[in-house]
């Protein structure tokens, strides 16, 4: 899921760099949608990305990776993209865009 807070363009060009991404390694596209309000990407392997805002109606999307625009706020990410994440086998983030959303592997505290 790509996570976006500002901008459902930004969100969409960043969709369009994995979609080439995927291009590059040769895996075909089935169906690949770009709107204002759920922009798409379906692959022949299996592998699924949508553009998806960050708020409380994101919260019936699970992930195992994430793409997490720097604009979104640490207790969003925290209630609504963090709980949403898939564990085990694998689990991944990656931040782009411009703001002051930083994340690291330390677990959070209790208080």
């Amino acid at each position: 899921i790509i996570y976006y807070e500002s901008s459902f363009e930004k969100a969409n060009e960043e969709l369009k760099k994995i979609v080439d991404k995927y291009n590059k390694m040769h895996i075909p596209i089935i169906k690949c949608n770009y709107k204002r309000i759920g922009s798409y990407a379906e692959f022949e392997n299996g592998d699924t990305w949508k553009v998806v805002r960050a708020n409380d109606g994101a919260r019936g999307y699970r992930c195992n990776i994430a793409y997490i625009e720097r604009s979104i706020d640490y207790d969003t990410y925290r209630c609504i993209i963090a709980p949403k994440m898939i564990d085990f086998p694998f689990s991944a983030f990656r931040l782009w865009g411009e703001g002051n959303l930083h994340l690291d592997f330390d677990p959070p505290l209790p208080f």
